[in-house]
């Protein structure tokens, strides 16, 4: 999606934009190469399954106007999947 803005050249403050970089949405069913698998209902054995979990790397900004055009940080954050369930 390519983003023209009119009014603004900061992101956060055009209401009409609803999203920037974001991928449609779609179900969180995963196919499995067979029906026995399938029936365990274990995601984590699917080969199309992929955690999130684990080390990412992040960077804390105070206000979007501090945010670079390459902002990346060597901070990392530790990410569970778990607490979201």
């Amino acid at each position: 999606m390519s983003f023209s803005l009119h009014h603004s050249n900061k992101p956060w403050e055009t209401p009409e934009l609803t999203s920037l970089n974001k991928l449609s949405p779609r179900a969180t069913l995963y196919p499995y190469p067979n029906v026995e698998q399938a029936l365990q209902m274990d995601r984590s054995q699917s080969e199309w399954f992929r955690s999130l979990d684990g080390i990412w790397k992040f960077k804390l900004f105070e206000s979007p106007e501090q945010v670079e055009s390459q902002a990346w940080s060597r901070n990392v954050m530790i990410v569970d999947g778990e607490i979201s369930h």
